[in-house]
Formats: structure tokens, sequence, C-alpha cells
């Protein structure tokens, strides 16, 4: 998971009584949902991936609790395969996995929510799209299983990332894969060059310039100065928005970021002010002058292959991006640094994430599900997944311990660790918590991507934008 895990082009709603939203009949969601990711999903990689667990349970004893997930995350396939059986052994819980790929796994966890069939006990959500769960009852909150479990401590996870996955004042996940902003830039050519790791969005422009270079003297650029994500959808809301805020811009007026907070202020959206846009044509410039062809295109899986190929002076702005190309495998630890975020003139670029599972609302084995749902986000588990060179790990004592450390060695100026003071930079306000965000993402990301692509001007992108969700938020019941 490398982006934003549920990626809904757009969400199908009718109004209801005591409510703004309902969901229409799960066949006419089935079938756009089928439709909507296979657009978002990578075009080689269709078909579901084969289950590749032995400790699958096939056929569940019905004298024992059991749980039923699926993942698409292939960091955690050797830590599931080695403890998950212990795990079923130790609390009499059996287990039935499997690793399919990541569309296949959206598909069937958003028809099962939006059924209440409860199939899937554990799903995934994340910091910007729980807020539409919650709205439309998907999720279980966890505070009472944490307050009546003695066993059950929260001080080891990053409060950043507990804060993040808790709605109106309830818990409704532990976290999994969450990070903050990093920029992995190439150490040996700003060695041979002279140059300074960029420290503003300025410096970073001058900087992609200077590293968009011919390198192999044929005429033709190959190596390029940025490389961040540019695909229509959802894709570059989750960065683009970061370079906005860094300047002073927000989606509503005044920065409100809560759905209470944009009604009781009347908050207007500002996706058109000059500080928005200003923001939003500093990255769009950055990947239209120095990025690849077909950036407009990119999404995490394009990036990840320019830094494993060393094509990539600059890579924007996730600090699971480290973790890609760290793997000794991958052959790039000798030319890539991991750097804090820029600064803009007003803040910290931003391009911060959690992930969490939650509980199925619908499960009917809540109690077991919470004993798993421990274990897989715990710290013997993630332990393990921390061997296999990821990054976006949100217990404090990995993060912060040797081994984690010593495969990810990066330190600013003044002798922190990149991945830890990261997480001190995100700041969640940079995009607001509503049950609209996955709409508004998808009409931003889309917008992002137009202007990259020389469609639009970023102004002219920006007032559309914002005259369409005007119109969403007025017809949700926001505005008087």
């Amino acid at each position: 998971m490398k982006k934003n895990f549920f990626c809904y082009p757009f969400i199908i709603k009718r109004p209801k009584k005591n409510s703004n939203y309902r969901l229409i009949s799960l066949a006419v969601v089935a079938a756009v949902i089928s439709i909507a990711f296979a657009s978002c999903s990578k075009k080689n990689d269709p078909e579901p991936i084969k289950s590749l667990a032995t400790s699958v349970t096939l056929e569940v004893n019905p004298s024992k609790p059991s749980i039923n997930f699926i993942t698409w995350n292939e960091d955690y396939l050797h830590a599931m395969r080695e403890k998950i059986p212990a795990f079923e052994k130790e609390n009499g819980i059996e287990v039935t996995w499997r690793l399919l790929s990541e569309d296949v796994v959206r598909e069937k966890v958003l028809i099962d929510l939006a059924s209440g069939a409860g199939e899937y006990d554990l799903v995934l959500t994340d910091v910007w799209i729980l807020p539409e769960h919650v709205h439309f009852g998907y999720l279980e909150p966890l505070d009472e299983f944490a307050k009546s479990d003695p066993a059950f401590k929260k001080d080891f996870w990053y409060p950043e990332f507990l804060d993040a996955l808790t709605y109106e004042g309830h818990l409704y996940a532990l976290p999994t894969e969450s990070f903050g902003a990093a920029m992995m830039i190439r150490k040996d050519l700003l060695e041979k060059k002279g140059i300074s790791i960029p420290k503003t969005t300025d410096e970073l422009e001058a900087t992609a310039r200077m590293l968009t270079l011919d390198l192999s003297g044929d005429g033709k650029i190959d190596l390029f100065g940025a490389v961040s994500r540019g695909k229509a959808g959802e894709e570059p809301t989750i960065v683009v928005s970061g370079f906005a805020w860094a300047y002073g811009g927000s989606w509503f007026e005044g920065g409100a970021s809560t759905a209470s907070e944009i009604r009781t202020k009347q908050a207007k959206p500002s996706f058109n002010s000059p500080e928005f846009i200003a923001g939003f044509k500093k990255y769009c410039d950055l990947l239209r002058k120095f990025g690849p062809p077909g950036i407009k295109d990119y999404s995490w899986y394009e990036i990840i292959e320019h830094g494993k190929k060393g094509t990539a002076a600059i890579i924007l702005n996730s600090d699971f991006n480290v973790g890609a190309l760290d793997r000794p495998s991958i052959g790039m630890r000798e030319k890539y640094i991991a750097a804090l975020p820029v600064k803009g003139p007003a803040r910290y670029t931003q391009e911060a994430f959690a992930m969490g599972y939650g509980i199925n609302k619908h499960s009917r084995n809540k109690k077991a599900a919470w004993q798993f749902l421990k274990f897989l986000t715990g710290t013997d588990f993630m332990e393990d997944v921390v061997k296999n060179h990821a990054t976006s790990i949100a217990i404090r004592s990995l993060r912060e311990g040797d081994l984690y450390r010593e495969m990810h060695p990066y330190k600013t100026d003044d002798d922190k660790f990149v991945l830890e003071e990261s997480i001190r930079l995100i700041d969640w306000d940079y995009m607001p918590k509503i049950p609209e965000y996955s709409v508004i993402s998808n009409m931003l990301g889309t917008a992002t991507s137009e202007v990259i692509a020389g469609k639009k001007n970023p102004k002219e992108a920006m007032d559309h934008l914002n005259n369409s969700v005007f119109k969403l938020m007025k017809q949700s019941g926001y505005y008087n």
C-alpha cells in the first residue's frame, strides 16, 4: 500500500431520513466498483495473486473462533507465514487469509462493507478514508475493547498515527503501514556537483533543474530532476495538497479540517486562493519541467521503478519510498540518501499517511478479531516486517531501534534520524477529515494530472475545482 488505499473515483449516494447520504443498491455499487478499481490498478496486474501461504485455513473448525481477512501487502508475507501459525496455536483461533492483488482486495472489501455481509473480520482503512467508513457505519469502535483489555497498551505506537486513526473521539483502527514525508536524492550526484541537499521549495526547484541531465551523452535526458505522483485520480492529492499547504493554502477557508468545523464556520472551498494555487503550481511545474515523459500517468509504482534504475535524481515525497529502495537486492544504497521534506514560505511540505486494520461492524467474531488485530499490529509481528527493510513502521521502539536505524541510517544536519524526524513534522490538518474526501481527492488529483500534461493552467484548474467542490458541499448540507 503505497498511496491512499481506497481509490474511489466517486461515491454513489442518495438522501435518506436523518442523514445526508445513503448507498444505492449493492448490485449497482458492485458494478461501478469493478470498473472504478480496474482503472486504479496497475495495467500489468489485473488478476488476483495466488495465495502464497501454507498457513491459510481452508476449512474452519466450527468449534473454534475464526478470523477471515485478505491483504495485498507483500512486505508482511514472511511475517504472516512465520507468525500466524503460532498465534493460532496460542489463542485457539483459526485464521483464514489470502494475499491478493491490491485492486481485488479493495473491491472485495468495499463490497463486503457496503453489503453488511461481514465476510472479512478485519478490514483496511486509513486516515483519509476513515471518516467515510465511519459515516456509513462500516467499522466497530475499538474503545471498549481497549478499556476492557488489561493487556492492551497504546503507548508503543507513535501517538501521531493513533490520532490519525481516531475520528470524532473514537479509535477505529490500529496502525500498520504509516509514514511521514521524506525525499530520496541521488547523493552521488550532489557530491559530484557540489550541491547541498535542498531545504526549501525554491532550492528544490533549482536542484531539480541542475540534476535533469543527459548522462549518456546521446542528446536525450536520462536523469530526471523530480519524480512523483501525477496519475489522474486520487494519486497526486496526498502530495500536491502538501505543497499547497507549504505555501499557506488549505482545502477550506481558515484551514477548516473537520466536517463540524466546516459547517460551524461556513468555510467555503479555497482551492483557488493565491496561496493554494502557488503551492499547486510549484508541484506541477516540478514534474512538468523536470519529470520524465508520461509523468502525468505516474503512480507510486512508476516512481519506484525509476528509483530502482537510478534515473530519478529526486523522488518526492514519502518515507515509504526509502524502504522500497534501501533493500540490498536493489543495489541503490550507495546512490540515494533520504532527507527531510522541503519547506515552503509558510510550512513544511507534506505527504503523510496512516493505514490500519479495523474490525468490520458486521463481523460475527469481534472478540477473536480484536485478539488478532493486536497481534497483527503488535511488536512481535512488526519486528519481522522491519527485517524486510520496510520503513513505514508505526511502532516507536522498532522505528527507533538499532536494526531499523542500521537499515535506514540517514541523518539530518543536527544528527537526528530522518525517518524519525519525518513523523515529528506531520501535520494532519493539511487535508480535511471529511466523508467527502474520496470524491474531492479524485477531482484534485485529476486536475493535477491535467496541469502537468499542459491541458489546463493552474488557475483555470483550481477555479473549476473550487466551483465543483462548493456545489458538492452545498448539496451535502454543509452551507445554509
